[in-house]
């Protein structure tokens, strides 16, 4: 207003560089310091002439203010006693119902769901056998819900057909990642069971079991239609222009680890921090109910002879297969991520036969401070791009002869995919670990019950 005000008044008598200063100025933000400034200078100017804190204003509007406020108090309250009552069940079904309602926004707004936008082709009957054996082990788990271990079996079950199913579609990276993250998963279910009892609590209220079942067949409802949607979508996609790009300026065949570690660099780094991050909380709320190591996962008590000795060859094994993996993994299936998990399995098999003390004093490697280095490696590499003048993570590939190996394929990813190993192994070993350490005191007797 003060710049067209002085534009009309003055005309062409505003010399240029006076414009150019006035629109360089940020007023936004002085106008912001100044009031700022304003209300604190009025404070202590009102505090000098009166006790403005003593003030009892009895207008209207003050007690009006007061009472709209403590009844906006008292809802939240109300709201928050309803919602946060203790139920894990609960909690999980707001979450799921959140999700729902954010997928099923835009439908509301003229979106469409596209289940014909694309000609869908014919299943081979091994997909079909795939399919069948992937619900019917999702529905048995539904069904076995309350023996908890049968069921974690069967679901791990469901996780296997799924890996099969990505076989089946040719892509082994994801059904490598599907079968390491199940087994971790698993593991990792087993150790909470082993706080929780053996069966689920019976609920035979026929509102909340409708309830829940509208849930679930909502959830798995609108997860299975964007599945359909996104498969028989045309093919002209995005995912051309990645298979273009992958070899000339990611340096790999390997699309969909050049997508990770390359293309999508910045998503993968804060993946990574998210994953590191869950791994410390786990770390930071279970450190206090730490055993000591023999008193947590202290093997068998005869020690046998022959798992001790092919778990302890298998970790070696598994150190060759994991960067063997890792190596390729910018050509070939593989990369950081498998790696990691793939050092994590052998390892949790060590813990379970040999006890907790022998394998950390023979292993002697801190899992948060891996984190930390991990995440240390990935940032160090994508700001040794910026010292060349380029963006954040941008990886370089360089193909040299050597005089026996012959052409070698080195990208700068590799640093970055070297982060990625140790942040995942990490975050999955530190909270496995600390899993297997929770002190449950033991269950009084009835005599000390009735002291």
């Amino acid at each position: 207003v003060l710049h067209a005000a002085a534009v009309g008044v003055l005309g062409d008598r505003v010399p240029e560089y006076s414009l150019a200063i006035w629109h360089g100025i940020n007023w936004p933000l002085i106008m912001s310091v100044a009031g700022v400034a304003g209300g604190v200078a009025l404070y202590f100017g009102l505090r000098r002439a009166v006790d403005i804190h003593r003030l009892s204003p009895r207008s209207l509007g003050f007690r009006v203010f007061h009472w709209l406020l403590d009844r906006l108090l008292g809802a939240s309250r109300r709201v928050t006693a309803t919602l946060e009552n203790g139920s894990l069940q609960r909690y999980l079904g707001w979450m799921v119902l959140a999700a729902l309602a954010v997928g099923f926004a835009p439908f509301f707004d003229g979106g469409r769901l596209g289940l014909l936008d694309g000609a869908g082709q014919p299943m081979p009957a091994l997909g079909w056998l795939l399919w069948t054996l992937i619900v019917a082990g999702a529905l048995a788990t539904a069904a076995l819900r309350r023996q908890r271990l049968v069921a974690l079996i069967v679901i791990g079950a469901v996780g296997l057909g799924v890996s099969l199913a990505f076989v089946f579609l040719s892509a082994p990276d994801l059904a490598l990642t599907q079968l390491l993250v199940e087994m971790v998963t698993i593991t990792l279910m087993l150790l909470a069971l082993n706080y929780l009892p053996q069966q689920g609590a019976l609920d035979d209220r026929p509102l909340r079991r409708w309830r829940d079942a509208a849930i679930a067949l909502g959830a798995g409802g609108g997860v299975a239609a964007m599945i359909y949607a996104i498969i028989t979508r045309p093919l002209d996609t995005v995912a051309g222009e990645m298979l273009a790009r992958s070899v000339p300026q990611g340096g790999g065949t390997n699309v969909v680890n050049v997508i990770l570690v390359d293309i999508r660099g910045f998503d993968t780094m804060g993946e990574i921090a998210v994953f590191g991050m869950g791994g410390l909380v786990v770390h930071a709320l279970l450190r206090h109910a730490r055993m000591n190591p023999e008193q947590v996962v202290p093997g068998p008590a005869d020690r046998p002879l022959v798992p001790i000795l092919v778990s302890q060859l298998l970790f070696p094994l598994a150190i060759a297969v994991a960067l063997y993996l890792f190596l390729r993994g910018h050509n070939l299936p593989g990369g950081g991520f498998i790696a990691g998990l793939v050092l994590t399995v052998p390892l949790i098999l060590q813990y379970v036969v040999s006890g907790s003390q022998y394998v950390e004093n023979r292993i002697g490697f801190d899992y948060g401070r891996g984190i930390g280095i991990g995440l240390l490696i990935a940032l160090a590499t994508g700001f040794a791009a910026m010292g060349f003048g380029l963006p954040f993570l941008t990886s370089a590939h360089i193909h040299p002869h050597l005089p026996v190996i012959g052409e070698l394929p080195l990208a700068s990813a590799m640093g970055f995919d070297t982060g990625v190993l140790l942040v995942v192994f990490g975050a999955a070993m530190l909270a496995l670990a600390m899993m297997g350490r929770i002190h449950t005191a033991p269950e009084p007797s009835p005599t000390e019950s009735r002291r």
